[in-house]
């Protein structure tokens, strides 16, 4: 995987558009990243990740960090990523989560995160899981590890270097496919685990059986039941003794069934002798209680049929109400009638009141509205002359402003003529200041020039030796040489005296400039001043022209207050004006529905009395026709006739009932006499309570050897069935243990749990051959960059037999023949080890077939840390890099590495805030 475009826009500290064409960089070779420290060298890595695996490259950095603090509101957050993979070009686009302004309103609202991916043929993803599941397929890395291998990122780059075996396993099991050796020792020992859990069930299944073993406790064998079910008996006893309570239950089984037989046979025939003497008892009471009450019921038929007669005779009766009441009936339509024109006439009656009432509301509001409407004609006739005036007032108020406005850039003028007089009175100070200072400056150095040139002779002397002619006399001897004295300057500090005041001067004459530059402007500033005062106001001097400016100022704002109170008298009255007119055509229109209205009324109110009094006449007429004052007195009157025949029916038919049932009875107790006295005919003695107590006898007998039979059966059917499993489960815990042996030997040799071995499994096996090639390609690297010092070995065994291990690194010290652990390295020491490592991991991947194909990686930092010679064999060691197809992108500031690497990806901090970044080849 090889990025070849890159795109951020709002991410990290680039506030815009930043698009890097990493194409310029080539396929191969190394390029730094380098830069002010924090402007975003390492934001470039994580930029990449975020594409490829919408996260950062580190723990330290989340997603809701990739928003630029330096960006515009409406500026959306997204990393484009273009890259090349196998000979085929990808492209992702990514925005994370964050908040932003809302679009309307205030406060602020969740950006969604996206993401897109597109393959080599056009095919496009867009949803967040498929694009991480599709980079993740393609690429054959998670996040982590994609940070591990392509990334030394500073402070987590020794976590490959210094992992444990577990951490290890993990990253190699991605790397190098090694899971289907994990899924065989898991089948393993799943497969060993199942069958010690069949073996267990099965021994546990016997027992329980052993355990039901179906034995009387007065059974003698009751002893060797005992002893089989703690497991004192072998299998072969255990089945014996089964068999042996098997035949014995059989045949007191066939024993306890003859006595059984037997003793039914016994209570059949006695069961039929007292069925027979009950049913005769039976007979005889039923005899004597039907003779009885036949002998009661029959008075009772006697004055049951007097009653019924009475009944009868009052059919007559019956009859004269039923017409009576169908009379009534036809009398319910009048009275409907009645009812329905009384309310109608109330309600005719309402309505002839409701409509007068209306009548005169209707008359009452048109005659207002008529004298309204005379009014607000009068009104608009006062108000035609309000638009000229507003056109008057309008010209006052534009000729004002003019006027307005000329008085407030005078006062402008005359405000920047006051700055301009202050900046001239500051600059003669500032002068002032200067030249006294330049004129200090310029006698300390006369002073000490004088002492100079007085001190000469001293500074002669100390030159003169014995023998050397004096540069001034010739003399040889010099026996009274001149002293130096002590506040004598050096000619250093009379040059820097001189130099002093020579500044000092010129910062003098350039304070003396700007005193004339000031003195000019305030100048020109004033002489315009006075020349529009004097157009304006007829002000001669500045004193005028103050004077004249607040005079004019407050006659202005007095002119405005007043034209403003008029402006606003007028507009009141135009708005007076537009509502009269748009008033006046709604109130006529309104008066002419109010006329109608009226008209309505008044039709309705003659109609309606038309209507109730042609209803008052017809409830007059049938008033005087129907017998009762309303349907309701009428309706009481039917419902009394009603209830009246329905009595009298009912107590016809429950006379008539009456009689039937009692002649019913009567042949019942008849036929009841008859068939006793059948039953009768040809009875016999039986001494009931002697065949009642021996029946008794005989069901608990039977009942005892029903227990027995049944206690029998269950203890045959029990051990028969025990006696089968037995057999069975006997010769499959066999099979069992016989593969679970050499199943759980397997089980613990793939998964490294072997008594006494080191904890090596089988994936763990494998990824050590994996290592070693690893390791092998690392150490062309690291002696390179520790000048043989290093070497890198795979550790032979583990510190004790229950951790596991396999994968532990250890370091090779060639120069004091030691070997420690890789953790034992130094700061430097470790960074050279974990770039060998990795750059070894990468190449050992690469050259898998089929394998992952990362064909750039990232250093950031470290280098720090490295003496001289120790980076310098660092570089050869990143430089033979190129000799492949592998781009290393190493992000640092040290010197050394800006002038050995011309490709470089420089990082600027802009000062308003945010980074920009730049290709350099």
């Amino acid at each position: 995987m090889r990025p070849t475009k890159l795109v951020m826009t709002a991410f990290g500290p680039y506030a815009g558009r930043t698009e890097l064409d990493l194409d310029k960089l080539g396929s191969s070779g190394l390029y730094l990243i380098t830069g002010d420290t924090g402007a975003g060298k390492t934001t470039v890595f994580d930029a990449i990740t975020f594409a490829l695996f919408g996260s950062a490259s580190g723990t330290v950095r989340e997603v809701n960090m990739f928003r630029s603090k330096y960006a515009s509101p409406e500026t959306k957050t997204e990393v484009e990523l273009t890259f090349m993979y196998r000979g085929q070009e990808y492209y992702i686009r990514r925005s994370p989560e964050y908040e932003r302004p809302k679009a309307r309103g205030e406060g602020f609202t969740k950006a969604p995160a996206e993401a897109e991916m597109k393959y080599p043929d056009g095919r496009v993803i867009t949803k967040q899981t498929e694009v991480n599941s599709a980079v993740g397929d393609l690429l054959g890395v998670t996040r982590e590890q994609f940070s591990q291998i392509a990334m030394l990122a500073q402070g987590d780059f020794q976590k490959l270097l210094t992992a444990t075996t577990d951490e290890r396993i993990k990253i190699f099991r991605k790397l190098f496919h090694t899971d289907t050796y994990s899924q065989l020792q898991d089948e393993l020992k799943y497969s060993a685990n199942r069958l010690e859990r069949e073996y267990h069930d099965i021994s546990l299944s016997i027992r329980q059986h052993i355990g039901g073993i179906a034995c009387p406790e007065d059974d003698p064998l009751s002893l060797e039941v005992q002893k089989a079910r703690e497991q004192q008996l072998t299998m072969p006893e255990v089945c014996a003794l089964t068999e042996q309570l098997i035949d014995k239950d059989g045949k007191l089984e066939a024993e306890l069934e003859q006595r059984s037989e037997k003793n039914s046979k016994q209570l059949t025939e006695l069961a039929a002798l007292l069925a027979k003497a009950k049913e005769q008892e039976k007979a005889e009471r039923s005899l004597s209680e039907s003779r009885k009450a036949l002998d009661e019921e029959q008075p009772k038929l006697e004055s049951l049929k007097k009653l019924l007669a009475a009944e009868e005779a009052r059919r007559p009766e019956s009859e004269k109400a039923l017409a009576r009441k169908a009379e009534l009936e036809a009398m319910k339509s009048d009275y409907k009638e009645l009812d329905e024109r009384t309310q109608a006439h109330k309600k005719l009656t309402a309505e002839v009141g409701a409509a007068e009432k209306s009548l005169g509301d209707t008359k009452q509001k048109a005659e207002a509205l008529q004298k309204q409407i005379a009014a607000l004609k009068d009104e608009a006739a006062g108000l035609e002359n309000a638009d000229a005036m507003k056109e008057k007032v309008s010209a006052e108020i534009k000729e004002h402003n003019k006027r307005a406005e000329k008085i407030k850039a005078l006062h402008a003028e005359l405000a920047e003529q006051r700055m301009l007089s202050e900046k001239h009175e500051a600059a003669k100070k500032d002068y002032a200041a200067k030249r006294a200072l330049s004129d200090a400056k310029r006698s300390e150095y006369d002073a000490s020039f004088k002492a100079y040139l007085d001190e000469q002779a001293g500074m002669i002397a100390e030159t003169l030796s014995e023998g050397q002619p004096c540069p001034v006399c010739g003399s040889t001897t010099h026996p009274a040489k001149a002293h130096k004295s002590a506040a004598a300057p050096s000619k250093q500090e009379l040059d820097r005296a001189k130099a002093e005041a020579d500044k000092a001067d010129k910062v003098a004459e350039a304070a003396s400039g700007a005193v004339l530059e000031a003195r000019t402007r305030a100048e020109e500033k004033l002489s315009v001043l006075l020349k529009n005062g004097r157009e304006l106001l007829g002000a001669e001097e500045l004193s005028q022209l103050e004077a004249a400016l607040a005079e004019s100022t407050e006659k202005l704002a007095a002119q405005n207050r007043e034209l403003v109170a008029k402006k606003q008298e007028i507009e009141k009255q135009l708005n007076r004006k537009r509502g009269i007119k748009e008033q006046l055509p709604r109130d006529e229109q309104e008066l002419d529905r109010l006329t109608k209205d009226a008209a309505a009324f008044e039709r309705k109110m003659i109609e309606g009395k038309a209507a109730a009094d042609s209803a008052a006449a017809r409830i007059k007429q049938l008033s005087e026709k129907l017998p009762f004052g309303s349907e309701r007195e009428l309706t009481a009157e039917i419902a009394k006739l009603d209830a009246s025949v329905k009595a009298m029916a009912q107590a016809l038919s429950s006379a008539q009932k009456n009689v039937s049932d009692s002649e019913q009875r009567i042949a019942g107790f008849k036929a009841a006499i008859e068939t006793a006295m059948k039953q009768l005919e040809d009875k016999q003695d039986t001494d009931t309570e002697a065949a009642a107590k021996q029946q008794a006898e005989l069901e608990a007998e039977s009942k005892r050897l029903g227990d027995e039979i049944k206690a029998a059966a269950a203890r045959l059917n029990n051990n028969r069935s025990i006696l089968k499993n037995l057999n069975e489960r006997s010769e499959e815990i066999t099979q069992v243990e016989e593969r679970l042996k050499w199943m759980r030997l397997l089980s613990d040799t793939a998964n490294g749990n072997l008594s006494g071995k080191e904890k090596i499994n089988l994936e763990t096996y494998i990824q050590m051959t994996y290592f070693d090639r690893m390791i092998a390609r690392a150490n062309t690297r690291l002696m390179i960059m520790t000048d043989g010092q290093y070497e890198l070995r795979r550790s032979g065994s583990a510190g004790n037999k229950r951790s596991r291990t396999g994968l532990e690194l250890d370091v090779i010290d060639h120069y004091n023949s030691s070997e420690r652990s890789v953790r034992s390295l130094s700061g430097g020491e470790s960074f050279k080890a974990s770039l060998s490592l990795a750059l070894g991991l990468s190449d050992e991947i690469q050259s898998m077939a089929g394998g992952i194909r990362l064909d750039t990686m990232f250093v950031d930092e470290g280098f720090g840390s490295l003496d001289e010679e120790s980076l310098q064999h660092a570089f050869r060691a990143l430089a033979g890099l190129s000799d492949g197809h592998k781009l290393v992108g190493v992000i640092s500031h040290v010197a050394e590495l800006k002038e050995k690497i011309d490709k470089q990806l420089i990082v600027t901090k802009d000062k308003t805030g945010g980074s920009r970044i730049e290709i350099v080849v």
